[in-house]
């Protein structure tokens, strides 16, 4: 693996029109540029077989990854424009992970889970998104206001994942957190450090990258970053590779939070990020 001494700056969390994002992929190629950016990925939510409303319509996958790749030629001698995907995991319901990679011919893909699965019933509980109400609603009707069970399937299913389909990055791993605030349970309760420490060691185990994403921060409906900076520390004595991604949806997001995130990673003792480039996986230094 290569490592850089000098620092880039780079994003591979980006979401357009072609799913739940804002703006068009030459956008925030322009807005990329602006701020000096070096390399820029495309994530935008694979296709999920039930309705939902974020993810790029099965008719329209072939036509976001051409997009991004007459991006990537348009602007070559410009910056590095990267084509991923941000695949959702539901056991027995999303498409696997590999078959994207190969349909579609990846760069990478960033795997997240945004709906969990109630193993009894099949219902979905939606746990991402502006509304606070259909989080507390779904642990209620879902599991039955049992906050314990709840959190635990989402980790169990995160684990799956990361065990099951190999995602070259886990996505925003403790998301589940987001909506709670400290209203339900407490990031510090045992029980719950318990179940971050065996998706963490899964991560650790596959050698996946785990991402440092601000979103929550930015977009006002959490304190902390995803996942929270008292896990880096932790991450760094596990030997898991961090990339600082910005989640964006629209091209203003892309430099949101990103000097604050930067200084939570290197205080933690991490001295490089991985990145994405030409030759596969490589370090900057920071």
């Amino acid at each position: 693996m290569t490592t850089f001494a000098v620092m880039i700056r780079t994003n591979f969390h980006t979401h357009s029109l072609f799913c739940d994002g804002k703006d068009t992929i030459e956008a925030f190629v322009k807005a990329a540029l602006e701020h000096d950016f070096q390399r820029l990925g495309f994530s935008g939510h694979a296709p999920v077989p039930i309705d939902n409303g974020f993810a790029i319509r099965s008719g329209s996958l072939q036509n976001y990854c051409d997009s991004v790749r007459q991006n990537q030629q348009k602007y070559k001698d410009q910056i590095e424009v990267f084509l991923g995907l941000e695949a959702d995991f539901i056991p027995g319901v999303t498409i696997p992970f590999n078959e994207l990679r190969e349909s579609c011919g990846l760069d990478y893909i960033i795997g997240s889970v945004h709906l969990v699965s109630n193993k009894e019933s099949g219902e979905l509980w939606f746990i991402d998104g502006p509304d606070r109400d259909i989080y507390d609603l779904g642990m209620k009707n879902l599991f039955g206001d049992d906050i314990r069970a709840a959190v635990s399937a989402y980790f169990e299913q995160v684990k799956t994942m990361i065990q099951q389909e190999r995602p070259d990055i886990v996505g925003h791993i403790d998301k589940i957190k987001m909506h709670n605030n400290e209203r339900f349970f407490s990031t510090s309760d045992k029980w719950y450090s318990d179940l971050m420490i065996e998706v963490l060691e899964a991560s650790a185990e596959i050698g996946a990258i785990v991402e440092v994403n601000p979103r929550g921060v930015y977009k006002g409906r959490c304190e902390e970053l995803f996942p929270g900076k008292e896990w880096l520390p932790l991450m760094k004595e596990m030997g898991i590779q961090v990339m600082l991604n910005s989640d964006a949806h629209h091209p203003d997001d892309l430099m949101k939070e990103y000097h604050s995130s930067l200084d939570a990673i290197r205080k933690a003792g991490y001295m490089k990020l991985a990145v994405w480039s030409k030759n596969g996986l490589e370090e900057v230094e920071i």
